[in-house]
């Protein structure tokens, strides 16, 4: 994974056709992070948020379009999204 903003790390594995993609955001404030995946028919499955007050709290899916999610991360969270590849 490459193009980040400063203090977000992204860490992604495929497995099967399923792309997870685990988010840490480092930063005292919010970002906002578009992805690309590998097919344009790409959809998400799950998705879950550890943060100061949430504890692996099912959250909703993130909005795609054409193979792109724009990822919504709370300050100091971190984040675990699953796609399928389609």
């Amino acid at each position: 994974m490459t193009g980040a903003p400063s203090g977000v790390q992204v860490t992604a594995t495929s497995l099967d056709g399923n792309w997870t993609l685990v988010v840490n955001n480092l930063n005292a404030s919010a970002q906002t992070v578009s992805v690309r995946l590998p097919s344009s028919g790409a959809s998400a499955t799950m998705a879950y948020r550890t943060s100061a007050s949430e504890n692996m709290a099912a959250i909703g899916l993130p909005p795609m379009s054409a193979g792109t999610a724009s990822l919504n991360l709370p300050a100091q969270s971190i984040t675990t999204y699953v796609f399928h590849a389609g």
